[in-house]
């Protein structure tokens, strides 16, 4: 339903629009556009997601980020996946996405052969057991690779239908 419905609006979805709804200090506008980035895999974004995306300023939008960066395929989207867990697994008192992105790179190592995740393993243990009172962190990390690859899959259901025959 989505994949029609971004059909019918596809040529409207221009990269003005996109940044413009980036620059939006609200959740709802900027995870729209990092849909569409990931859908479009508009490279040229790279800088602006990753930054939000390290910001962290607004709730709810980080696993649009990670997820965009993912699709974008980029050494440095990619790097911006590092420098997030780099930085917020080490906040252990932060409820982020830092579980969200450590599935999405780990979701690139699976695909790419890397082993971008190795030097995230001891900081993501110490992350997920650590008892900071918002919920069960190793339970997220059990269902994360699983809510990564659907929304993933949503993701490429849509570039497919739409943007593949463009």
């Amino acid at each position: 339903l989505f994949a029609e419905h971004y059909g019918r609006i596809r040529a409207e979805v221009d990269t003005a629009l996109i940044r413009r709804l980036l620059t939006w200090v609200n959740w709802r506008p900027r995870k729209t556009a990092a849909y569409f980035v990931a859908i479009e895999q508009l490279a040229g974004f790279t800088d602006h997601i990753g930054r939000l995306l390290l910001r962290s300023d607004v709730c709810f939008a980080g696993k649009a980020y990670a997820l965009a960066l993912v699709c974008i395929e980029t050494d440095a989207a990619i790097r911006y996946l590092q420098q997030y867990l780099e930085y917020y697994l080490d906040r252990l008192e932060l409820e982020f996405d830092q579980v969200y992105v450590a599935a999405a790179l780990a979701h690139v190592d699976t695909v790419h052969g890397t082993a971008h995740m190795q030097s995230f393993e001891d900081a993501l243990s110490r992350f997920v057991t650590y008892e900071n009172g918002y919920g069960d962190r190793a339970h997220q990390l059990e269902n994360m690779p699983d809510l990564f690859s659907s929304q993933l899959a949503a993701i490429q259901h849509v570039r497919a239908a739409c943007v593949g025959d463009a």
